[in-house]
Protein backbone atom coordinates (compact mmCIF):
# COMPACT_ATOMS: atom_id res chain seq x y z
CA UNK A 1 0.00 0.00 0.00
CA UNK A 2 1.65 3.11 -1.30
CA UNK A 3 0.46 6.17 1.90
CA UNK A 4 0.20 10.22 1.80
CA UNK A 5 3.41 10.16 3.64
CA UNK A 6 5.42 6.55 2.33
CA UNK A 7 9.11 6.94 0.26
CA UNK A 8 9.86 4.22 -2.44
CA UNK A 9 13.50 3.49 -2.33
CA UNK A 10 14.40 1.30 -5.15
CA UNK A 11 17.76 -0.75 -3.41
CA UNK A 12 20.49 -0.63 -5.42
CA UNK A 13 21.35 -3.28 -7.95
CA UNK A 14 23.73 -4.63 -6.20
CA UNK A 15 21.09 -5.81 -3.89
CA UNK A 16 18.74 -6.90 -6.83
CA UNK A 17 16.88 -3.62 -7.93
CA UNK A 18 13.57 -3.61 -8.55
CA UNK A 19 11.58 -2.63 -11.97
CA UNK A 20 9.09 0.19 -12.25
CA UNK A 21 6.18 -2.13 -12.06
CA UNK A 22 6.98 -2.92 -8.55
CA UNK A 23 6.74 0.83 -7.74
CA UNK A 24 3.40 3.05 -7.00
CA UNK A 25 3.69 6.05 -8.68
CA UNK A 26 5.24 8.80 -7.92
CA UNK A 27 9.10 9.66 -6.55
CA UNK A 28 11.01 7.06 -6.26
CA UNK A 29 14.70 7.43 -4.36
CA UNK A 30 17.90 5.48 -4.04
CA UNK A 31 18.71 3.48 -1.70
CA UNK A 32 21.74 5.40 -1.09
CA UNK A 33 20.12 8.18 1.14
CA UNK A 34 19.18 5.68 3.77
CA UNK A 35 22.91 4.19 3.06
CA UNK A 36 24.45 7.72 3.87
CA UNK A 37 22.11 8.82 6.46
CA UNK A 38 22.86 5.99 8.94
CA UNK A 39 26.55 6.54 7.99
CA UNK A 40 25.61 10.13 9.26
CA UNK A 41 23.70 9.41 11.98
CA UNK A 42 21.35 11.39 10.75
CA UNK A 43 18.88 11.95 7.73
CA UNK A 44 20.31 13.49 5.23
CA UNK A 45 18.57 16.91 3.76
CA UNK A 46 19.49 16.52 0.11
CA UNK A 47 16.77 13.47 -0.70
CA UNK A 48 14.93 15.16 -3.30
CA UNK A 49 18.46 16.71 -4.85
CA UNK A 50 20.57 14.24 -4.69
CA UNK A 51 18.89 10.69 -4.29
CA UNK A 52 15.49 11.24 -6.58
CA UNK A 53 16.01 8.27 -9.52
CA UNK A 54 12.80 8.94 -11.09
CA UNK A 55 9.16 10.50 -10.92
CA UNK A 56 6.94 7.31 -11.89
CA UNK A 57 3.77 8.25 -13.71
CA UNK A 58 0.29 6.82 -12.98
CA UNK A 59 0.13 5.55 -16.46
CA UNK A 60 3.19 3.61 -17.04
CA UNK A 61 2.34 0.47 -15.46
CA UNK A 62 2.93 0.87 -12.17
CA UNK A 63 1.39 -0.52 -9.08
CA UNK A 64 -1.68 1.88 -8.47
CA UNK A 65 -3.35 2.73 -4.74
CA UNK A 66 -7.17 1.55 -5.32
CA UNK A 67 -9.46 2.61 -2.23
CA UNK A 68 -13.12 2.13 -1.30
CA UNK A 69 -15.03 5.79 -2.06
CA UNK A 70 -16.58 4.81 1.22
CA UNK A 71 -13.26 4.24 3.11
CA UNK A 72 -12.57 6.90 5.50
CA UNK A 73 -10.02 9.57 5.54
CA UNK A 74 -7.17 8.48 8.21
CA UNK A 75 -5.75 10.63 10.73
CA UNK A 76 -2.35 11.15 8.37
CA UNK A 77 -4.28 11.67 5.51
CA UNK A 78 -6.62 14.82 7.21
CA UNK A 79 -3.04 15.72 8.63
CA UNK A 80 -1.57 16.43 5.32
CA UNK A 81 -4.59 17.88 3.82
CA UNK A 82 -4.43 20.04 6.34
CA UNK A 83 -0.79 20.62 5.55
CA UNK A 84 -1.31 21.65 1.92
CA UNK A 85 -4.48 23.39 2.19
CA UNK A 86 -3.64 25.68 5.77
CA UNK A 87 -6.52 27.81 6.33
CA UNK A 88 -7.88 27.87 3.02
CA UNK A 89 -11.65 28.01 2.63
CA UNK A 90 -13.47 25.95 0.37
CA UNK A 91 -14.93 28.28 -1.71
CA UNK A 92 -11.73 30.20 -2.44
CA UNK A 93 -10.29 27.14 -3.68
CA UNK A 94 -10.25 26.21 -8.14
CA UNK A 95 -10.71 23.38 -9.73
CA UNK A 96 -7.35 23.35 -11.02
CA UNK A 97 -6.08 23.60 -7.27
CA UNK A 98 -7.58 20.27 -6.71
CA UNK A 99 -6.45 18.50 -10.12
CA UNK A 100 -3.28 19.30 -9.17
CA UNK A 101 -3.24 17.54 -6.05
CA UNK A 102 -4.94 14.60 -7.55
CA UNK A 103 -1.90 15.00 -10.22
CA UNK A 104 0.56 15.07 -8.10
CA UNK A 105 -0.98 11.59 -5.73
CA UNK A 106 -1.17 13.96 -2.68
CA UNK A 107 -2.90 11.64 -1.59
CA UNK A 108 -2.72 8.47 -3.19
CA UNK A 109 -6.20 6.59 -4.03
CA UNK A 110 -8.17 9.15 -3.37
CA UNK A 111 -10.39 11.12 -6.16
CA UNK A 112 -10.46 15.03 -6.25
CA UNK A 113 -14.49 14.54 -4.97
CA UNK A 114 -12.90 13.34 -1.84
CA UNK A 115 -9.98 15.28 -0.89
CA UNK A 116 -12.81 18.14 -2.11
CA UNK A 117 -15.35 16.65 0.02
CA UNK A 118 -13.23 16.05 3.31
CA UNK A 119 -12.27 19.86 2.86
CA UNK A 120 -16.00 20.84 2.61
CA UNK A 121 -16.42 18.83 6.17
CA UNK A 122 -13.06 20.28 7.97
CA UNK A 123 -11.87 23.90 5.98
CA UNK A 124 -13.79 25.34 9.07
CA UNK A 125 -12.21 23.20 12.17
CA UNK A 126 -8.91 23.69 13.62
CA UNK A 127 -6.36 20.84 12.88
CA UNK A 128 -6.18 20.54 17.19
CA UNK A 129 -10.03 20.01 16.19
CA UNK A 130 -9.98 16.94 13.90
CA UNK A 131 -7.18 15.40 15.78
CA UNK A 132 -9.32 15.39 18.95
CA UNK A 133 -12.30 14.20 16.86
CA UNK A 134 -10.19 11.50 14.78
CA UNK A 135 -8.93 10.34 18.56
CA UNK A 136 -12.71 9.93 20.05
CA UNK A 137 -14.53 8.25 17.01
CA UNK A 138 -11.36 5.62 16.28
CA UNK A 139 -10.39 7.05 13.14
CA UNK A 140 -7.48 4.79 11.51
CA UNK A 141 -4.01 6.20 11.95
CA UNK A 142 -2.98 5.15 8.16
CA UNK A 143 -4.04 3.09 5.34
CA UNK A 144 -2.01 0.63 7.10
CA UNK A 145 -2.29 0.64 10.58
CA UNK A 146 -5.59 0.90 12.20
CA UNK A 147 -4.37 2.17 15.66
CA UNK A 148 -1.32 5.20 16.78
CA UNK A 149 1.98 3.22 16.68
CA UNK A 150 2.86 4.88 19.77
CA UNK A 151 -0.18 4.83 22.42
CA UNK A 152 1.68 7.83 24.33
CA UNK A 153 1.20 9.95 21.20
CA UNK A 154 -2.52 10.53 21.46
CA UNK A 155 -2.34 10.17 25.53
CA UNK A 156 -0.17 13.13 25.59
CA UNK A 157 -1.86 15.26 22.89
CA UNK A 158 -5.30 14.78 24.70
CA UNK A 159 -3.59 15.94 27.89
CA UNK A 160 -2.00 19.04 26.11
CA UNK A 161 -5.40 19.64 24.18
CA UNK A 162 -8.09 18.95 27.51
CA UNK A 163 -9.41 22.29 27.89
CA UNK A 164 -10.63 21.72 24.14
CA UNK A 165 -12.56 18.46 24.94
Amino acid sequence: MHEATSLQIRPSIAHGGLSASEFYSGNVYSSDWIEKSIQAGMLLKDLNTNYLLTRLDRDCGVKQTILSARKRFTIIEGIVMYNKLGSQKLNKLQPQFWKSLYDNEILPGRSIDAMRNFWKDYSDVPLEEFLIEAFKTGKDYCLTYKKVPDPSLEDNFMQINAFRV
